[in-house]
């Protein structure tokens, strides 16, 4: 039987049979996607995909089972007739020496490295400075590759464009996008072929907490977010609850219990018209009134 080779990232290797693959494929056509523009055409069938991932537009959802991230991306690939090896190339923004920079979370990077898939560091702090790293390389593929790869952008930033546009029209190159994001529309009229990463993978519905983690993710991704310093607060505030906690336990133990004391003279006294509703207003407001009332009466006496 014919066994077809296929190239994971760097170091891993997995064999499919080729039967199994033209079958699984042509099973696939037949039912859904007859007319899909994101099917590969004939001439691109043997053809190396290589992936170009924006993690800072388009951070990994959080419903996508991160242990078969690698499966999930081979077999997408067969469903749309694409039967060659394939590469993924993941740009972040930041420093590799310095994590705190970086915009990509902590997990996706374990979960990158665990599959042996490479990160490209920006080396810079700026808010595009994966968009200016990833440009580069996509032209350094594209300058010394022999072959007619085909390309896809995983994101849906505006600077890919003119060099996508230059990789379809004059080395006819097969360009897809696939976005996480709403897609603009510089890009809309430039690419043929473009689908959302969650119908490529075939992703289900995400729950309420798949989509708070995403939008973390997202703020992350955009910058809106750091994630060491709120890791760093997150774990500070933690830690006082668990003060917070053993002595409220001690003190319970010891049958002692706290309370907290308002002082209502100095809170009427500060602002008096701004708490006419308090207590401590009401309770003044009725002292003064008994006051007057016993005036009045030794003025009629």
């Amino acid at each position: 039987m014919e066994v077809l080779w296929l190239s994971f990232g760097t170091d891993v290797l997995i064999s499919f049979s080729l039967w199994n693959i033209l079958n699984h494929s042509f099973l696939f056509f037949q039912e859904n996607h007859t007319k899909c523009l994101l099917t590969c055409p004939p001439s691109c069938k043997n053809q190396k995909t290589i992936f170009y991932w924006d993690a800072e537009n388009a951070p990994i959802p959080y419903e996508m089972e991160r242990d078969d991230l690698l499966k999930m991306f081979r077999s997408s690939l067969i469903r749309f007739g694409y039967n060659g090896v394939f590469e993924i190339k993941v740009f972040v923004g930041g420093y590799r020496q310095n994590h705190r920079n970086s915009r990509m979370s902590l997990q996706d990077k374990e979960t990158m490295e665990k599959h042996g898939i490479p990160l490209f560091y920006a080396e810079s702090e700026e808010d595009d400075a994966a968009d200016f790293a990833l440009l580069r390389v996509l032209k350094q593929d594209d300058r010394h590759s022999n072959y007619k790869n085909n390309v896809v952008i995983i994101g849906g930033d505006h600077r890919h464009v003119k060099h996508l546009q230059f990789c379809q029209d004059r080395h006819k190159r097969n360009v897809m996008l696939l976005y996480t994001q709403a897609l603009k529309r510089s890009l809309e009229n430039v690419l043929k072929k473009q689908l959302s990463l969650r119908d490529f993978l075939e992703l289900p519905a995400p729950s309420k907490e798949d989509k708070q983690q995403y939008d973390r993710a997202k703020r992350i991704a955009s910058g809106q977010m750091d994630p060491y310093r709120d890791g760093q607060r997150a774990k500070k505030w933690r830690k006082e609850q668990r003060r917070k906690a053993r002595n409220a336990e001690e003190l319970q133990a010891l049958g002692i219990n706290e309370y907290v004391v308002l002082n209502e003279e100095k809170l009427v006294k500060e602002n008096p018209k701004k708490n006419k509703n308090t207590k401590a207003n009401k309770g003044f407001n009725e002292e003064k009134k008994h006051k007057m009332e016993e005036n009045e009466e030794e003025g009629e006496l």
